[in-house]
């Protein structure tokens, strides 16, 4: 009876520990994904057409020491959930490239933003910047309208001002960014880079730099941006990327939008910019579910090398 009670004891451990390893299989694979521009909500249905690998410098002071690969500019994918996560948070938070001599724009805090001030990256006069995302924080027109003499264009739909000029190099459009021109439902102008640029004469002129801090619409605008040409001539470019912003609900960004974040990040690195700085936003962090704390929401900055 002893070696019968044992036997059985040895068979329901043995299929117990079956069926934990087949459901541990089930959760940590990732179904292939097919995406719809529905799905995506990138704006760009085709993504770039080849996967290409994406240097990285861990160290800013040594010339290479290792390569990351984005592949997510293919449609599917078998990797998991949690390697993608993990693609994305470490190329989010690694340096590409060196700048020597980096000074903040702005509030040291939220609202605040930092520009490279090495000499080949440093606006000239005449020179003119893009500001899109006010919310009424003017630090960051202020002080690099005064640091550099350059014409700052501001832009925020969601504001209660009408287009004005803040100061002979301040100009204020209540106007916003988008993927197409369009007005939404809560009355607010849209207009794509290219389209703005044309409106305001633009097209023709080099921009030292870009700020934009337009919680989530990076995700739909940007690949316009790219593909349209509209960053072409653009210095610096320093933007916030919002992969998850809810603190109520959303545990975790999921597979799909990881998967459009690494896409988006490869298009503006094949653009030519590189990261000389990555800042993790506090009000951002969360506990991720595969094990680190993380942050939803990266500030980037980067400079033109090509």
């Amino acid at each position: 009876m002893r070696i019968l009670n044992s036997r059985i004891l040895i068979v329901l451990t043995l299929t117990t520990l079956a069926i934990l390893l087949v459901v541990s299989t089930w959760l940590n694979e990732t179904v292939v994904i097919q995406y719809s521009e529905k799905e995506c909500d990138c704006g760009n249905k085709n993504g770039p057409s080849a996967t290409h690998g994406v240097p990285v410098l861990r160290n800013p002071n040594q010339t290479m020491l290792t390569e990351q690969t984005l592949q997510s500019s293919n449609l599917s994918t078998k990797k998991t959930w949690s390697e993608i996560a993990e693609e994305y948070h470490t190329y989010v938070n690694t340096v590409q490239v060196k700048c020597n001599n980096i000074v903040r724009m702005g509030k040291a805090d939220d609202g605040g933003w930092d520009i490279c001030d090495d000499e080949q990256y440093r606006p000239k006069q005449p020179c003119l910047i893009y500001s899109f995302g006010i919310n009424n924080d003017w630090s960051f027109d202020d002080a690099v309208s005064k640091k550099y003499g350059c014409h700052v264009h501001a832009f925020d739909p969601s504001m209660k001002q009408d287009d004005h000029n803040r100061s002979d190099l301040i100009h204020f459009h209540k106007l916003g960014l988008a993927e197409r021109e369009y007005t939404n439902p809560q009355g607010w102008r849209l207009n794509t880079l290219a389209g703005i640029r044309k409106q305001l004469g633009h097209s023709q002129t080099e921009i030292q730099i870009i700020k934009m801090d337009t919680d989530k619409a990076e995700l739909t605008s940007l690949p316009e941006m790219v593909t349209s040409g509209a960053l072409k001539d653009v210095s610096q470019f320093v933007f916030e990327i919002h992969i998850r912003v809810s603190q109520s609900f959303e545990t975790e960004a999921d597979l799909a939008k990881y998967e459009m974040g690494l896409r988006l990040l490869k298009q503006v690195y094949d653009e030519g910019f590189r990261i000389f700085k990555s800042h993790q936003n506090p009000w951002s962090k969360y506990p991720s579910r595969f094990g680190p704390v993380r942050y939803g929401c990266h500030e980037l900055h980067m400079v033109r090398v090509k």
